[in-house]
């Protein structure tokens, strides 16, 4: 558990709903990086990264934090 996180379960969604971008891993063909914008955070960081992996057509957050940038991938 993040403690940054623990009480953003609404971000959590929001960013999964309508992320700002969404990345393909470069190494699992089923797993996504979420990214969502957040201007008014008090930390440095602006994104809210979240890492899904999707097994069965089913996806599983396998972990999220804040990122000051976005992951160059494929």
């Amino acid at each position: 558990e993040h403690p940054l996180l623990a009480n953003k379960i609404g971000e959590l969604k929001e960013t999964l709903r309508k992320p700002t971008i969404v990345k393909n891993s470069f190494y699992n063909e089923n797993v996504l990086y979420y990214y969502k914008h957040y201007k008014n955070l008090k930390i440095k960081a602006r994104y809210l990264f979240i890492i899904v992996k999707y097994i069965n057509e089913r996806g599983y957050i396998i972990t999220a934090y804040y990122v000051q940038n976005i992951i160059i991938t494929k």
